[in-house]
């Protein structure tokens, strides 16, 4: 399945499902040392990337609704998005596996309850987002590219700064 395949809910929901078993997986994994390694190019601790891909699900699932309910994307750019970013890690610097895994679970669950409360057609409609140059993006699209692949993104440079697959 292609990243330009259009999906159903059912299908999109595998893929989040996907993301958030290989993120758990990491985290469980992660040694004490391992959770404390600095990720090259990210600016922060392999703990607190992994922290940041739990805290970020409600922002994208948030995103998703609005732009299937044809509220549009939000006008938001990277600036915004690294000083929250920035924001998060100063705040979380600290964070423990047990909160990282606790949060993960919670808004999962939560991402899976909202998300499948939308039906196939929802995940096409599609509204201009500044985030990508002002392009077009479809809530698909939207869940796809900022919640599975930014997990899996963010996971791709912790496999690289302390092995594992």
């Amino acid at each position: 399945m292609s990243e330009n395949d259009v999906l159903t809910v059912q299908q999109l929901m595998v893929q989040v499902e996907g993301a958030v078993v290989a993120t758990t997986a990491v985290i469980q994994k992660c040694s004490d040392e391992e959770w404390e390694t600095a990720v090259p190019d990210e600016g922060r601790t392999v703990g607190v990337v992994l922290h940041h891909i739990a805290y970020a699900i409600p922002f994208v699932v948030e995103w998703a609704i609005n732009l299937a309910q044809g509220e549009g994307a939000p006008a938001i750019s990277y600036d915004d998005i690294h000083g929250m970013n920035h924001q998060h890690a100063e705040a979380q610097a600290n964070v423990d596996k047990a909160t990282t895994l606790a949060l993960l679970q919670s808004n999962a669950q939560a991402a899976q309850a909202h998300l499948s409360q939308l039906t196939d057609a929802d995940l096409q409609v599609s509204a201009t987002f500044p985030l990508i140059g002002g392009q077009a993006i479809t809530t698909q699209q939207m869940v796809q590219w900022f919640l599975i692949k930014h997990a899996h993104n963010h996971l791709e440079a912790i496999h690289n700064t302390i092995g594992g697959s």
